[in-house]
């Protein structure tokens, strides 16, 4: 088969027993003042495109490359769901805040009745999650 022969293997587990194997390097290490200092400095003017916006060629090439990377079982949290332990704590940790679209204009601040299910949805949410999605949850 060509792999490492059990003798190797047990080699090289002994020889990296106690090391992090490169997944996180620093940890556990700290740089000294001087090196902190120098990489701040090389970082500094560092805007790297902020406040450049993209053109509409560019936008529109981006949402194509995403499309169809999260949906069905793509999707981390595809066929899961929030316990009801869970969903407490969401409710609980979200009680007294605003919702975010307070004052918004524009498609966050629309809403829509989605005809599935019959909630109340901001737009973007609508999009992402009701209509025809809805209708295929429902059947």
């Amino acid at each position: 088969n060509g792999g490492h022969s059990e003798e190797s293997k047990v080699k090289i587990r002994e020889n990296n027993k106690g090391k992090n194997n490169g997944k996180k390097p620093w940890l556990g290490k700290f740089r000294d003042e001087k090196t902190r200092n120098q990489i701040s400095e090389s970082l500094k003017g560092n805007t790297c495109r902020l406040g450049i916006p993209c053109t509409e060629e560019a936008l529109q090439n981006i949402r194509n490359s995403l499309i169809g990377k999260m949906e069905g079982d793509k999707n981390g949290f595809f066929n899961k769901s929030h316990s009801q332990e869970s969903k407490d704590k969401i409710s609980q940790s979200l009680k007294g805040k605003s919702s975010g679209n307070k004052g918004k204009k524009g498609r966050k601040a629309m809403r829509k009745i989605c005809e599935y299910c019959g909630k109340n949805i901001a737009m973007n949410i609508y999009i992402q999650h009701h209509g025809e999605k809805c209708k295929q949850r429902n059947i």
